[in-house]
């Protein structure tokens, strides 16, 4: 990984925030029962896999936790194009519409990034699903009842590595922020359809980056380290 991070100069805060604005316009807030599919950008344009060797996010350099967003996001994008493709058995239209959505919304986190950080960007990780039954209702729930709050989590736990003072300002940190509160709608949602409490807590605690990589361990193939981790 590149210690300069080129992107930041390339991109600029203003292009920044634009590229920002036009991929998080994609991101309905709304996970409804309506009948049409909602196809994003992001789903239109495929993204092309350039590798799915092993990941080492140094964090002395400030473009790493915006790798790590970016990995996660490819997770969960992964994850729900999985159980998008074929819905389990008995799967509700409110069910599909939702799996939609979510899908939808993914795909934008993970091409967003993907965008901001072009060269930048580490190669596609490859996951590891073999633990979810895609054809059971509660093992796609369940799991992705898991996903989301790690997410929110994971988010809440890495704004404080986020620098502010670079080329590129708050704008990653207000993106993160846009993106978080609809992973939390995400977290919300899901949890209600598995019966489980919306809002278990009045303010979502924040997990260390490699709390979160290890609690996400059993889903990728592909190994992902930390390094120079501010204390």
């Amino acid at each position: 990984m590149s210690k300069t991070p080129l992107t930041a100069r390339a991109v600029g805060r203003r292009g920044f925030i634009g590229l920002g604005g036009a991929s998080l316009a994609a991101l309905v807030a709304g996970c409804g029962d309506d009948d049409e599919t909602t196809t994003s950008q992001a789903e239109t344009t495929p993204t092309t896999p350039e590798s799915n060797a092993d990941v080492t996010l140094d964090f002395s350099n400030p473009l790493a936790v915006l790798n790590y967003a970016y990995a996660l996001e490819q997770l969960e994008a992964a994850f729900y194009e999985t159980a998008r493709n074929d819905p389990f058995q008995g799967a509700t239209k409110e069910e599909v519409s939702i799996l939609d959505s979510l899908k939808g919304h993914e795909f934008a986190h993970r091409e967003f990034f993907k965008a901001v950080l072009a060269q930048d960007a580490i190669g596609a990780l490859e996951p590891d699903f073999s633990s979810v039954d895609f054809t059971d209702r509660d093992s796609v729930l369940m799991t992705a009842a898991t996903f989301e709050p790690i997410g929110v989590a994971a988010y809440n736990g890495a704004a404080r590595f986020i620098d502010i003072t670079g080329p590129l300002g708050a704008a990653p940190l207000m993106a993160a922020g846009d993106i978080v509160s609809v992973e939390a709608r995400h977290a919300s949602t899901l949890l209600d359809l598995v019966g489980m409490p919306f809002a278990p807590e009045a303010f979502d605690e924040g997990m260390a980056p490699d709390e979160v990589l290890e609690a996400i361990k059993p889903f990728l193939k592909t190994t992902v380290e930390i390094t120079n981790l501010p204390s």
